[in-house]
């Protein structure tokens, strides 16, 4: 596992402070309170496997299910529990897990959100917003089960500014949190906030109603989500893209900035009414990425916010439909990923192409500039 980026609060997982714009290996967790080297080839080895990364805190996964955070712990969002430092930067493994073995992990700016192999789903960090879900507003450090959901299987999760998504295996998705700009996908809650941009939330998940899959044809159920600063998105098995949630800058895709408190479908009809089927969206803070299928190949989308260029299409405009980003056409793009404001993708090969924000060497080329074009 490499790190590159800002390093303030030891989130790159090196043992330092120091921002890398560079990426470097991660070569040592901190295991039941004892360091273990990586990549020894031994017996018992422990192998990184799943990684995601919030605003300042790092989460990863190893192949025997055992979950290690790192980097800023104010929140609680590291899910230590107990008397924790302030700053971690080392991968630390999350012992109150037990014999619990996770299988996915989602950071969002300051909560965590894991889902163990049984589908039950946990959450620890902040939760001033009502997004651990734990029916409360208050912080949780240590990593605690959401009860109100632990007889569904949770497949999937996301987790935003201050909202959380999931996603069921029979197609039901959750949200909670945050919920003053329609992120949640529940229409009822839109007359509440009106015109006075009221602060509400929901502090214990809900499914969205309208998203219901006993009421939807196999093609309309949800099959991958994602959860931007205070937006969503949702991709359904027949290839249609869904957004709700804050649209400021266009980031829904939809064309104009109105917000949308309703799953709303996105046209991504390609040039000549091609048809265009979504396979993967992620979501930055204002912007939003979607890999596509068109005529067999696969395109790079993306829309909203472009003040740092990553939108990826050499300007700063914003723009409110989603477009294609020209420079990745032919480079056979399989998977995208998206922080607050700089955007990456794998290609078939393994290449690894970054754009957009650069301040602090998040973009792994050596320097603090900012690309608004892939490299």
């Amino acid at each position: 596992m490499y790190a590159f980026g800002r390093g303030f609060h030891g989130q790159l997982g090196q043992g330092a402070h120091e921002s890398q714009s560079l990426p470097h290996r991660i070569d040592e967790v901190d295991r039941d309170s004892l360091p273990v080297q990586l990549y020894t080839s031994k017996p018992g080895d422990i192998n990184l496997a799943v990684v995601n990364a919030g605003s300042s805190h790092t989460t990863a996964i190893s192949r025997r299910g055992e979950l290690f955070t790192w980097g800023l712990a104010s929140s609680g969002e590291l899910g230590h529990g107990g008397w924790t430092p302030i700053e971690v930067s080392v991968p630390r493994m999350v012992s109150n897990l037990g014999r619990t073995r996770i299988v996915s992990v989602c950071a969002g700016d300051n909560h965590t959100l894991a889902i163990s192999e049984s589908g039950q789903l946990w959450s620890c960090g902040r939760g001033r917003h009502g997004q651990l879900g734990h029916g409360h507003f208050h912080d949780e450090g240590m990593m605690t089960l959401i009860s109100s959901i632990h007889r569904e299987r949770i497949v999937s999760v996301s987790a935003g500014k201050a909202h959380s998504i999931a996603l069921a295996a029979d197609g039901k998705l959750f949200t909670w949190g945050d919920a003053s700009h329609g992120q949640l996908g529940h229409n009822q809650l839109a007359p509440l906030v009106g015109d006075n941009r009221l602060p509400i939330a929901i502090p214990v998940p809900q499914a969205i109603t309208s998203l219901d899959p006993t009421k939807l044809q196999p093609p309309e159920r949800v099959t991958a989500i994602a959860a931007g600063g205070n937006h969503s998105m949702a991709v359904t098995v027949g290839g249609s893209l869904l957004a709700f949630g804050s649209n400021s800058s266009g980031q829904l895709g939809l064309g104009d900035t109105e917000n949308r408190f309703t799953p709303t479908k996105v046209s991504i009809v390609g040039k000549g009414g091609a048809k265009v089927r979504a396979v993967q969206v992620q979501c930055g803070a204002a912007h939003s990425i979607l890999l596509a299928q068109k005529l067999g190949r696969m395109e790079v989308k993306t829309v909203g916010d472009n003040s740092y260029g990553q939108l990826g299409h050499g300007d700063l405009v914003t723009r409110r439909e989603f477009a294609t980003i020209n420079a990745l056409t032919n480079k056979k793009i399989m998977c995208v990923s998206s922080g607050d404001f700089h955007v990456a993708a794998i290609d078939e090969s393994g290449k690894l192409y970054t754009w957009g924000r650069g301040d602090c060497g998040q973009l792994g080329h050596g320097d603090d500039k900012s690309r608004w074009t892939p490299k």
